[in-house]
């Protein structure tokens, strides 16, 4: 009918399944404003796999957003048995450039999940 094979249909629908899965795993969500908050968003999820989480029942919930251009606003909660811990507001902002790079995004990444006492 609009041409699009079941076959595909039903790889695509098991990828999203293992795509939220895997987001599950991390324990992180996400709620981001703007293109540089959602890019630190994937950053602070990579950093996530090389180290170790603060265990079952903990998720991180990461507030970003995108004011400007050039500057990046975040904090990393952690909420732990129905509480939560309320992490460091943190910016990072550029001057010689129209916007973070992705290696500044990810550095600041690393940033907050150190202050967030989750260190490699």
């Amino acid at each position: 009918m609009f041409g699009i094979s079941p076959v595909f249909i039903l790889i695509a629908f098991f990828g999203m399944a293992s795509m939220l899965r895997a987001e599950d795993r991390s324990g992180l969500r996400c709620e981001v404003t703007g293109k540089d908050a959602l890019l630190l968003c994937a950053a602070v999820r990579d950093a996530l796999s090389s180290r170790e989480l603060p265990g079952d029942g903990v998720e991180l919930v990461l507030t970003a957003r995108s004011p400007r251009p050039d500057m990046l606003r975040a904090r990393l909660d952690i909420i732990r048995d129905g509480q939560t811990e309320a992490g460091e507001d943190a910016e990072l902002a550029v001057m010689d450039r129209a916007s973070p790079t992705p290696r500044g995004i990810e550095l600041f990444a690393r940033t907050l999940l150190d202050r967030a006492g989750l260190g490699p």
